[in-house]
């Protein structure tokens, strides 16, 4: 209800009003008619009528944020198409000339990629009753996602310098990152030396002393986003010394026969050692029947077994910067009928073996057997038929006189030795009254076995009774 023109009319004339519109004068207008110079007549009111104001747009342009300048993948990123003036805008979004459907001020990227990157370009339109349109194209954008750099890797070599001096050639290096990359070179929290690379990898030369601690050294790397570090690394270079070792092992076929074989050689210390293979004498190159592996701590030789590859073989180890002297392992004689004999030690094993196994049988057979002279065994008379035994110092005559004893050899034992026995005496007398009380109804003497009624079912083992007789002691 703010005025913002004025008429009088004194004849009754319509009234008009000429003003120069902006846009404030945007929205309802009212046309208000009262008597002039008369409170006393209430004024009336036209009914409103909606009015737009359209400023041509002018002045179209991008603003990022966070700036363009310090994009990196990963992060989010919101783009403005501001105008210096206009009202009532519509927008366009282009990225390398195709258009996005966006239609809106702001174009956002919650988590950028390197697809990302390229030219962008808004475009802000307005119409005036759809018969003009106005139009203002922002200047190109270039959008650049940078890659972060990604933890860098140190590895280090040594080199014996003209002077005969000795240096370290510190190699940093990381896998991924926009250029330019500034490495730095660290020993604990200290910077030994910068260097800005137009590329992945750069190079740090540093003199050391052999046998000698350096210190603990580490790689960063930065490209304007966050820094990364590299493990750290100690910087000692120990010469190769002590002894080498040769060492192998096999594949076999299925009949037991040496195809495949790998030769290890080892020096007992060395930070760069550098390893040499030879046959019969002579130097072995990476090719043909045989094959190099070099690992951290040693090296690996394979090769078939044939004639060609068969004799004597050793290795040698030196430093790889210092080449001037070299400590060789112990010889080997390689052939197929070498490796395919059984050693003194699997015959020793083998042999160990079945003479344990003889003398673990043996062992339980005597065991057995005597545990079974010292189990009492009796015999029991079932029958009231007369017999008489003779007492002999000899078990095998006794069981001769004896029907089922040829059956039976150790159902019929007699002591042999009575020594154990508080007196011998006695027991024989024992052995008589016992005999005598169990043959006391027998009608004729029995002078030989042969001449005996009874059957070998008539004797039995048991467990003693009362009336069982004993025939020998434990």
């Amino acid at each position: 209800m703010k005025p913002f023109s004025e008429y009088t009319s004194l004849t009754g004339e319509i009234a008009s009003a000429n003003v120069v519109i902006n846009a404030d004068h945007e929205g309802q207008i009212v046309c208000k008619a009262s008597v002039h110079n008369n409170t006393e007549i209430a004024p009336t009111y036209s009914h409103s009528m909606n009015v737009t104001v359209i400023e041509p747009v002018e002045g179209a342009h991008i603003v990022t944020d966070p700036p363009h300048e310090k994009l990196y993948e990963g992060m989010a990123l919101a783009m403005l198409c501001n105008t210096i003036k206009g009202t009532h805008i519509r927008y366009s979004w282009f990225v390398n000339g195709l258009q996005v459907p966006n239609q809106n001020k702001a174009l956002t990227i919650h988590k950028t990629t390197l697809k990302d990157s390229g030219t962008y370009v808004c475009i802000a339109n307005n119409k005036l009753n759809s018969t003009r349109t106005f139009v203002s194209n922002s200047s190109a954008q270039i959008i650049i996602i940078k890659e972060p750099v990604s933890l860098p890797e140190i590895s280090y070599a040594v080199v014996k310098e003209p002077d005969g001096k000795y240096s370290a050639h510190i190699t940093c290096n990381t896998s991924r990152g926009s250029l330019p990359i500034t490495f730095k070179l660290l020993n604990h929290s200290d910077i030994i030396d910068t260097i800005v690379r137009g590329h992945l990898w750069t190079t740090f030369v540093v003199p050391i002393t052999l046998e000698k601690e350096m210190g603990l050294i580490q790689c960063q790397a930065d490209n304007g986003n966050m820094a990364a570090k590299s493990p750290v690394v100690a910087l000692e270079v120990v010469p190769v010394g002590g002894a080498v070792t040769l060492t192998y092992d096999y594949d076999m076929t299925p009949t037991f026969q040496v195809i495949w074989l790998r030769m290890y050689c080892h020096v007992e210390r060395g930070t760069f050692p550098l390893y040499h293979w030879f046959l019969n004498g002579t130097l072995l190159e990476d090719e043909g029947p045989v094959h190099m592996v070099t690992r951290p701590d040693d090296s690996v030789l394979l090769l078939v077994v044939t004639p060609i590859t068969s004799g004597y073989f050793h290795c040698e180890a030196t430093n790889s910067f210092d080449k001037t002297s070299s400590t060789p392992s112990k010889k080997f004689l390689i052939t197929k009928e070498v490796l395919n004999r059984l050693s003194t030690e699997v015959m020793g094993v083998v042999f160990g073996c079945f003479l344990f196994l003889v003398v673990l049988v043996t062992g339980c057979c005597l065991i057995g057997l005597s545990h079974k002279q010292k189990t009492p065994q009796k015999l029991l008379i079932t029958d009231t038929t007369e017999m008489s035994l003779v007492r002999t110092e000899h078990t095998d005559e006794v069981c001769r006189s004896v029907p089922f004893c040829a059956l039976s050899i150790s159902a019929c034992v007699l002591p042999t030795h009575f020594s154990h026995l508080q007196d011998e005496k006695n027991y024989i007398e024992d052995m008589d009254v016992v005999t005598a009380a169990n043959f006391n109804d027998s009608r004729q003497d029995v002078e030989s076995i042969d001449d005996w009624p009874y059957s070998e079912e008539d004797f039995i083992l048991s467990d003693m009774d009362e009336d069982e007789v004993p025939l020998s002691g434990s």
